[in-house]
């Protein structure tokens, strides 16, 4: 459950900066950019209703194969399991929704860093869809479909494909850099687990 509710969170905080994004933006984007970042903000609203709401769940499994409404109601039970916990949920958006910016700030500086001039209003849109995209089980790490994500979407705005293909390159270092050390630590504990778990069979 806890798993299951990170990633609806992670996946909401990361619609939600995009709708703000295309709000906060609407000068710099074209008017259907904007009108599907609205429809993105009221998606999330209603998703959010339709999930937690009893009697939409009924309707729900009146309406869908019985597969399909089994699987749902796997769903809703590890989600029920927060239904009480609205302090949590929402402190766990808020953060989720902070460390979303932070990456938007990260990727700004990047740009800077590569003197490619974007307005960070716009990258609220571009960061939160290039990680969504980099997440899909479609790639290893998202190599490659990040990349024509950042180029499609950097285009709009006047950014070459070379330039936008180095800035995304270097957020895949970055991320890989930021990862590594925790990577480490994680591989190091399992040893020191694995050798405590000797050390008492060979005491025994």
């Amino acid at each position: 459950a806890s798993v299951l509710v990170d990633r609806l969170v992670g996946l909401f905080s990361l619609g939600l900066v995009v709708a703000v994004g295309g709000m906060v933006a609407h000068e710099l984007i074209p008017s259907l950019v904007t009108i599907a970042c609205a429809f993105i903000l009221v998606g999330i609203v209603v998703s959010a209703f339709v999930i937690m709401n009893y009697a939409c769940r009924s309707l729900l499994a009146r309406l869908l194969p019985s597969k399909i409404s089994g699987a749902l109601n796997k769903l809703y039970e590890c989600l029920d399991l927060y239904r009480n916990r609205k302090t949590i949920l929402l402190l766990s958006l808020v953060l989720a929704l902070t460390f979303q910016l932070m990456r938007v700030v990260m990727v700004y500086l990047l740009a800077v860093s590569l003197s490619i001039s974007v307005d960070i209003r716009y990258l609220l849109i571009v960061v939160p869809v290039a990680l969504f995209v980099q997440m899909l089980p479609i790639s290893v790490y998202g190599i490659g479909v990040r990349e024509s994500a950042m180029v499609t979407l950097l285009a709009v705005v006047g950014i070459s494909s070379e330039s936008a293909i180095a800035l995304s390159i270097l957020l895949l270092a970055i991320q890989i850099a930021a990862a590594l050390p925790g990577g480490i630590l994680f591989a190091m504990g399992h040893r020191l687990i694995k050798s405590e778990n000797v050390s008492k069979q060979a005491g025994k």
